[in-house]
């Protein structure tokens, strides 16, 4: 690379820091937040991330949700990739570890994995980190049963929303600590990363969250950030290619009835109908992959 091409690159993330360290303040103002935003994640490129997205089975494009708080959020866009070992959640399970030991135990007796781990398991306590404890259930623990032990709190994964999100966003202006408000970090991700739950049968709570998994979170995956009920309302219930669309189109204040449209939009469609069409096959609790582990020794 060309010493110019590397000092305009350096100069781009200076101002990408820059701009995010700004939406992320705590005195920002609602409205300059989703000026920055918008900067930030132009429409131009979310048009081409979209036009790439995997599609559902009516023929939209497939995009993922995640809540984040604004802290949340200025982490995860000043690196690239975030492990779970980064999270928090799995952070504060590791604040006590002999509890955390416990909790795995009771899991492996409960899967019937404690005589086929049980040396893995021992290893693994031996050397009892996060890193060490995510490759145990990446490469020993199959899949059917590391999607168990995410749904138990044992925070092995990352959860994500499939084609509606889980909640609407909070503005930072409505609660007493703008650092608690939460944004709606809206991405596309490549199929071969999300893993589908195939229990969906058996757990109904899951499908009411059309919740996924991943091992990782990408910052290029974001492909928009939407910051109180009125932005989420105004651009994505009424945008066509997404599933609320349908009830938004209809309502006479969608602006104002944005968390009871995603709730009833949520009730009203499966799943099945928002996973890209080359996923729909591993929603079958038979698929011979849910049988080993998603990382090959």
């Amino acid at each position: 690379m060309e010493l110019s091409q590397i000092s305009e690159n350096a100069i781009h993330e200076n101002k990408k820091s820059k701009a995010v360290f700004e939406l992320t303040k705590p005195d920002k103002s609602l409205e300059k937040r989703i000026l920055i935003a918008k900067k930030l994640f132009p429409v131009e490129r979310k048009e081409r991330m979209l036009a790439a997205a995997a599609r559902d089975s009516h023929g939209r494009p497939v995009r993922y949700f995640r809540r984040m708080t604004y802290p949340q959020l200025r982490t995860f866009m000043r690196s690239e990739d975030h492990s779970v070992t980064e999270s928090r959640y799995l952070k504060e399970l590791f604040a006590k570890p002999e509890e955390l030991k416990e909790k795995l135990e009771w899991f492996l007796e409960d899967q019937g994995l404690s005589e086929t781990l049980g040396k893995a398991k021992e290893v693994l306590f031996s050397d009892f980190t996060p890193e060490n404890y995510l490759r145990f259930f990446e490469t020993r623990v199959p899949l059917k049963d590391l999607i168990h032990a995410q749904y138990r709190g044992l925070g092995c994964l990352h959860s994500l929303s499939v084609g509606v999100p889980f909640d609407t966003p909070v503005d930072p202006t409505a609660t007493p600590n703008p650092d608690s408000a939460t944004v709606l970090v809206e991405m596309v991700i490549p199929n071969d990363e999300v893993i589908v739950t195939p229990a969906l049968r058996s757990w109904p709570a899951l499908e009411m969250e059309k919740e996924v998994n991943t091992r990782i979170l990408r910052a290029s995956w974001i492909s928009d950030v939407y910051q109180g009920e009125a932005d989420f309302a105004s651009r994505l219930s009424l945008d066509p290619s997404s599933p609320l669309f349908v009830l938004a189109s209809k309502d006479d204040d969608p602006r104002r009835h944005a968390f009871s449209l995603l709730q009833e939009t949520k009730k009203r469609v499966s799943i099945a109908d928002l996973l890209p069409t080359d996923k729909l096959p591993e929603i079958n609790e038979d698929n011979p992959k849910l049988q080993v582990p998603i990382v090959k020794l």
